[in-house]
């Protein structure tokens, strides 16, 4: 199993050797048995509950959360509202 990383000793006009593969069977062979239950786990915590968590402006900083559609379904509308938004005193962005 490999991986294609950037390699750093490549320099433009010359991109022939821009991508570099790495073997990570080794590192890798120990957790191919965890993946299974990992993706079932995950699956199961995107089913469950929302957390109970406001919304706020840690939905958006550092950068916006992907699960706004989920949170925030019916309260987004404020966004048509120019100017408004989490730098701007909005209560609930």
């Amino acid at each position: 199993m490999d991986v294609m990383h950037l390699n750093r000793e490549c320099h433009f006009p010359d991109l022939d050797n821009l991508f570099q593969r790495t073997d990570v069977t080794a590192a890798v062979q120990p957790l191919l048995g965890k993946i299974g239950w990992e993706i079932d786990a995950q699956l199961a915590m995107l089913d469950g509950p929302l957390p109970d968590v406001p919304i706020g402006s840690h939905c958006h900083e550092p950068y916006e959360c992907p699960f706004m559609e989920r949170c925030w379904p019916k309260i987004r509308s404020h966004y048509a509202l120019y100017n408004i938004g989490p730098k701007k005193g909005c209560d609930f962005c």
